[in-house]
């Protein structure tokens, strides 16, 4: 671990691997949390000169947890006032559409 930086609530963690994905720098983001009462974790790795090794991305690693809260409340709410349920997946790709 090389710091863990607070996002308002949620810690993240920039950590150094000695065997990143070919092509990905060896520092890179991690993010936990839980969804619904399932944990969720993340890893985020990208090229050296990205914009993705600063801010950007903590920044990303926020987000894609807040589509997940986000797509959760959707689908509780889907279920909860539809007799066509949509899961998870399905909630969860339309965020990329």
């Amino acid at each position: 671990v090389i710091e863990t930086i607070d996002t308002g609530g949620l810690e993240i963690v920039r950590a150094k691997t000695d065997t990143p994905p070919s092509g990905l720098s060896k520092t890179h983001y991690r993010a936990a949390t839980q969804i619904d009462g399932f944990d969720l974790s993340l890893a985020l790795f990208s090229p050296p000169e990205s914009e993705a090794q600063g801010a950007r991305g903590t920044e990303m690693l926020r987000n894609l947890i807040k589509a997940s809260q986000d797509a959760s409340i959707a689908t509780d709410v889907a279920a909860n006032t539809s007799d066509t349920k949509k899961g998870f997946r399905t909630t969860f790709s339309g965020l990329f559409e």
